[in-house]
């Protein structure tokens, strides 16, 4: 680890580190908002399920950006208060961090004082008496994520050594940014290459929103793309995207022609969807999911107690460490090798605590 990865760290665990529960603590509630983009009734439908699978374990609520203006994100804020939460953490559904949806919501959560054009889109930040404990990040480059992706690639292989996996994603319409998509799903690959046996992971995005020439060159690449692997051996084609729906369409339409396979299938419906979502919250709220009841320890995912220090990871895996902190501006992902050591940084938004996700 580099000096300033283990000041970070030291930083991000001593200054942060919250107060032993008190009395109050105790009958706090946190609420989860998850603010998802807005589709067809299919659309939101999956997403709909997976928030009721949320409320298990978290009061919870869903608002959409768009298509539904009964169910936008205010709303949901405030069916949250009318049952009793005293926080509420802020869930984007999304797939990456590095977009103008997840500035938006950035921006309803209150950690960006105007976002551009606002009153026109009928952003309305959050204002109420329970407070907004954190805007998590999106789901960027997670492990469940990567578990579901090599689940559908392995769903669709035979002989994973002489394949190809091509993932598809969305992809913002800015050059720039387009550029930090593609690397963080290209870490996505990398996990669903270990998980599989893969040989070759190749990303493309769609840049479906943007002008007409960037998204014309983006689907010729795509095409290019698996054309290309298929001379070479069998193409398994995935989406990256939330949800069946007209976006995912378009990835067959486009390769008509091609050898390639394809089963279309979405990062939902999937539980494990829901499991990130639960997993995001308990890392902003220093309480168990367990409709707010403090447990007497926080513990890790190997049972371990998590309060003084994020810990290696058991059993061999590779889970996320973010460090949080609110007066460190940026929050920054880290990852571990085998012996807790970091091995990898990546700058993406803030919340609270040190945790092992």
């Amino acid at each position: 680890m580099s000096r300033n990865a283990s000041s970070l760290l030291c930083l991000a665990v001593l200054a942060v580190h919250p107060a032993p529960a008190s009395t109050a603590d105790r009958s706090e509630t946190t609420g989860v908002l998850v603010v998802a983009h807005g589709g067809d009734a299919r659309w939101n439908a999956h997403v709909k399920d997976a928030v009721a699978k949320v409320s298990e374990a978290f009061p919870a609520e869903v608002g959409f950006l768009m298509g539904v203006p009964d169910q936008r994100p205010e709303q949901g804020y405030d069916k949250l208060v009318s049952a009793g939460v005293t926080r509420v953490v802020v869930v984007p559904l999304f797939v990456s961090s590095w977009s103008d949806h997840y500035e938006q919501v950035r921006f309803i959560g209150g950690l960006r004082e105007d976002y551009p054009h606002a009153e026109h889109m009928k952003l309305v930040q959050l204002r109420g008496p329970a407070p907004v404990a954190g805007v998590t990040p999106a789901m960027d480059d997670h492990v469940l994520l990567g578990a579901i992706l090599a689940d559908r690639a392995r769903a669709l292989s035979e002989q994973p050594g002489g394949e190809s996996l091509v993932i598809v994603a969305h992809g913002p319409n800015e050059d720039a940014e387009a550029d930090k998509w593609t690397t963080t799903i290209r870490r996505l690959g990398d996990q669903v290459r270990s998980a599989t046996g893969i040989g070759d992971v190749d990303v493309r995005l769609l840049r479906d929103d943007a002008p007409k020439p960037v998204k014309d060159r983006a689907l010729a690449e795509l095409r290019a793309s698996v054309d290309r692997r298929s001379r070479e051996g069998r193409v398994l084609v995935v989406p990256l995207l939330m949800a069946p729906g007209k976006v995912a369409s378009q990835i067959p339409e486009v390769l008509e022609g091609l050898e390639f396979r394809w089963s279309g299938k979405t990062l939902l419906p999937d539980d494990r969807v829901a499991q990130w979502i639960v997993a995001q919250a308990r890392a902003v709220a220093p309480v168990d999911a367990d409709h707010g009841q403090r447990q007497p320890e926080n513990r890790s995912p190997c049972g371990r107690s998590t309060r003084s220090r994020p810990e290696p990871p058991c059993n061999g895996r590779r889970p996320n460490v973010a460090l949080f902190g609110r007066y460190l501006g940026r929050r920054a992902y880290a990852d571990t090798d085998r012996d807790g050591r970091i091995d990898h940084w990546a700058p993406a938004t803030f919340v609270f605590d040190a945790r092992v996700a």
